[in-house]
């Protein structure tokens, strides 16, 4: 052998030598398993914002900034605008500047919002579920910078019917069926959260029953991190009641002081146990109350749960208390692109390339009967950018294209398909990224 050539040997030789010293050594950081931390909120605004009046926002801010969520399921939402003004105005101020909501979705009544901290978690999807009164939102959600498979996990964010009938308590079971349908359906294992205002006054509520219930399925079995029982005007409860924060009526909403349970985040199973992906023992709190104000206004002084300033700013806020609890995701580094998932199951979207430049082209595979979709791209902000006609699509394979403006700046964009299928009335959205 040649003198080059048995230099060019050993070189090569150096190169698999080293490559094999930095698998060797340095794999179990590149595919180490991690440990985050998500303090998760669910709070009902009271119709926010009525008229679009901002009055309520310097409340909002110091309720947020002083009880620091990673991930905020909001009920009675009334517009994109409110999102837009809580956003600007009440997160994304006093050094905080990675907050953004996924896509919202208008439907009938009042709606549910997801604000989230893009340092901590990545949106992936929202599913609309349809109910008699509202939408229930499904955001299919995962912790930033981890792969899905072990970090995935999805926020039932609902507001079931109100009062006390049992028209109204039969109702509620039914919306809760809606929820529970959907999750039995998810993977056996499946995190989830079902979180929001449901109005439960017990916990023999059918409703209750349902979402916590054993059944012939349970992949969508939650359970409570608190006492089940009779809450109602209960003053056994009164560390976990959370409406109302008001004793006199003003600016809407109900008064007679702290006296119901009715806001709620049930974590799927698996976070009840003690290793792995997890809840944080005692981080449950319903924000500001100290077990002393039953029947009273949260802002009788002395609070001693929070300042004065965040007492009255929960008092002005809203008729609710805001609820929040902290969860540990056990889970691995990302290392590699992750497949969309999909929804409906009758079809199916493939983008490419993604990131793109300037034409994005997306493929759709129906397998299922004809159907009529139409698309949507939202800005980083959930400002929506475009919105196609109406798309008749019978089966088989489907090509479109589409072309980003040129005024438009590099970043995340979401894209979200919706069907007009009576049967499904669901929607499916995922993440592209455009470089300019």
């Amino acid at each position: 052998m040649g003198s080059v050539s048995k230099l060019l040997l050993e070189k090569f030789m150096k190169k698999i030598l080293m490559l094999f010293f930095v698998l060797f050594f340095f794999s179990p950081i590149l595919y180490a398993q991690t440990t985050d931390t998500l303090r998760i909120m669910a709070y009902n605004l009271l119709n926010f914002p009525q008229n679009n009046n901002p009055n309520r926002i310097p409340y909002y801010r110091t309720v947020f900034h002083s009880s620091k969520p990673d991930v905020i399921v909001l009920g009675e939402v009334t517009s994109n605008a409110g999102l837009n003004m809580l956003r600007d105005q009440a997160l994304n101020v006093w050094g905080w500047t990675d907050w953004t909501y996924a896509p919202f979705v208008d439907g009938p009544d009042t709606d549910m919002a997801l604000f989230y901290r893009t340092s901590k978690v990545q949106w992936l999807r929202n599913i609309t579920l349809t109910t008699e009164l509202r939408n229930i939102q499904v955001y299919h959600m995962k912790i930033a910078g981890r792969d899905s498979a072990s970090t995935n996990f999805y926020i039932y964010a609902m507001h079931l019917k109100a009062s006390n009938t049992p028209e109204d308590a039969a109702q509620r079971g039914r919306e809760a069926a809606v929820a529970r349908n959907h999750a039995n359906s998810l993977p056996s294992n499946s995190r989830f959260f079902y979180c929001g205002d449901l109005n439960l006054y017990t916990s023999a509520e059918n409703a209750y029953i349902v979402l916590t219930g054993s059944s012939s399925n349970n992949n969508g079995r939650s359970v409570d991190l608190l006492p089940a029982g009779n809450w109602s005007s209960n003053s056994n409860y009164r560390y976990i009641h959370t409406q109302s924060t008001r004793v006199r009526s003003f600016g809407g909403g109900t008064t007679g002081g702290l006296d119901d349970r009715f806001d709620f985040i049930l974590p799927s199973p698996n976070f009840a146990q003690t290793t792995g992906s997890r809840y944080v023992p005692n981080s449950f709190r319903a924000y500001g109350n100290d077990g002393n104000h039953f029947n009273d206004s949260i802002n009788s002084r002395p609070n001693n749960a929070v300042p004065d300033s965040v007492a009255d700013a929960l008092h002005y806020a809203s008729d609710h208390l805001p609820v929040f609890a902290d969860f540990i995701f056990v889970g691995n580094t990302t290392d590699i692109s992750e497949p969309i998932p999909l929804l409906p199951s009758t079809f199916q979207i493939t983008t490419y390339p993604n990131p793109f430049n300037s034409v994005l082209t997306m493929k759709v595979q129906l397998s299922g009967p004809p159907t009529n979709l139409y698309w949507q791209i939202f800005t980083s902000n959930g400002s929506l950018l475009y919105q196609s006609k109406d798309l008749y699509f019978p089966s088989g394979t489907h090509i479109l294209q589409w072309t980003m403006p040129p005024d438009c700046s590099s970043g995340v964009y979401w894209i979200q398909w919706l069907t007009k299928n009576p049967t499904e009335n669901s929607s499916y959205s995922f993440p592209v990224y455009y470089i300019k």
